[in-house]
């Protein structure tokens, strides 16, 4: 049992009212195991690594050999039929993009992955798509991950997209010592440093962004005023078990609600505590 299954199997006893949706997890979490990825056949140089690192570009799209484009439309498509068992009612959507999958989806798995140029679809929840592409992209881009270790990040990523396959952050941590953030890729789960103050997302800087604590459980919710934009956030200073970030979206599943309801403006009204000012 790997430990994305051992603790979405612990999160079902501890909270058996996320029994339904944590069985989706573990099912597309099988669908995931059953693919066999290729290793790089002669990994990046550091230089090279490096080089991508310093010109902004993710690393990934140097390990293209070990992108499986046909295999992974072939497991987007499994993730699809997963999901509709779970779901039914969404099945029209999902049987779109199973239907796109079959007929373009190798040939433009990769303008999703490395450029964010994701199909045009007439769907009612557009968010199937990316849910769909992400957990269909993981096997491969974890596997690369694994292969290159730690990136040199360092001083020269500034960005608030992943170093290595350029996907957004939907989590971050503050770490225990130091209280410095990481951010976290919805894709593949790297994370990388990033400064405290500031939107990942559009960039900006300015001060008296909103963000909610949960004294809790040590989980805060960053709302940027521009872009509208949010993170969730676990503050390790105060809580200091690390789960995989699988289990971390499932558990914080309260700070994405929270999130929608400001959204559509309505009040605070979750228990959490409402600051303002810059990341603390």
């Amino acid at each position: 049992m790997t430990v994305r299954q051992q603790q979405l199997a612990e999160l079902i006893a501890e909270q058996p009212a996320m029994a339904d949706m944590v069985a989706l997890y573990q099912d597309i979490v099988k669908a995931q195991g059953r693919y066999s990825v290729a290793q790089p056949v002669r990994p990046p140089t550091a230089a090279a690594i490096q080089s991508q690192i310093d010109s902004g570009r993710p690393v990934a799209t140097l390990c293209s050999e070990c992108f499986d484009w046909p295999a992974m439309a072939a497991l987007a498509g499994d993730i699809c039929e997963i999901t509709t068992r779970h779901y039914p009612e969404m099945e029209t959507d999902l049987q779109s993009l199973r239907t796109w999958l079959s007929e373009e989806g190798p040939e433009a798995l990769s303008a999703c992955l490395f450029g964010n140029a994701f199909p045009l679809l007439d769907l009612e929840d557009s968010s199937l798509i990316i849910f769909v592409l992400n957990h269909a992209s993981y096997p491969w881009l974890h596997a690369v991950a694994q292969t290159l270790g730690p990136l040199p990040t360092y001083e020269h990523w500034e960005r608030g997209d992943c170093p290595l396959c350029g996907g957004s952050p939907d989590l971050s941590y503050l770490q225990s010592q130091t209280g410095q953030r990481h951010l976290i890729c919805s894709r593949c789960d790297t994370d990388w440093g990033f400064r405290r103050l500031g939107c990942p997302f559009c960039g900006t800087t300015t001060e008296g962004q909103r963000y909610f604590v949960d004294d809790n459980t040590g989980h805060r919710l960053y709302r940027c005023d521009s872009c509208g934009r949010y993170l969730k956030t676990i503050d390790r200073r105060m809580f200091w078990k690390e789960y995989t970030p699988m289990v971390e979206r499932l558990r914080t599943l309260d700070l994405d609600v929270l999130a929608q309801q400001m959204a559509r403006g309505v009040g605070n009204d979750s228990g959490m505590v409402n600051d303002v000012g810059g990341g603390q």
